[in-house]
């Protein structure tokens, strides 16, 4: 049997405030941005580094645990019109690193 509402009693939608409402939605797609954002900041920052060019493929970002991740990151050195080599890193999944011993349990 379903619980008829006091004509006085007011639902969850109206006892939340709005604002908190919209405080959630600003924090949720400020979240989603956060990994394109930071992939843009650092390219920039790799950008501006004199005698040297390359970029990071991908940012994961974990707001839980504090950490984030660059995923292909690649650094040439300019010597005249080729370029060195000077640093091409990936950074792997755990599950990559260890076969996924972690999910199975």
């Amino acid at each position: 049997m379903r619980r008829r509402l006091n004509p006085h009693q007011k639902s969850i939608w109206q006892r939340t405030p709005k604002w908190l409402l919209a405080v959630f939605v600003v924090l949720a797609i400020a979240r989603l941005a956060l990994p394109w954002i930071l992939l843009h900041e650092v390219n920039g920052v790799i950008a501006s580094i004199p005698g040297y060019r390359g970029g990071v493929k991908s940012v994961s970002v974990s707001l839980w645990r504090g950490a984030y991740g660059i995923h292909g990151l690649r650094l040439f050195k300019a010597r005249g019109f080729e370029d060195e080599p000077f640093l091409n890193a990936y950074l792997k999944s755990p599950c990559e690193v260890l076969g996924c011993a972690l999910t199975q349990a």
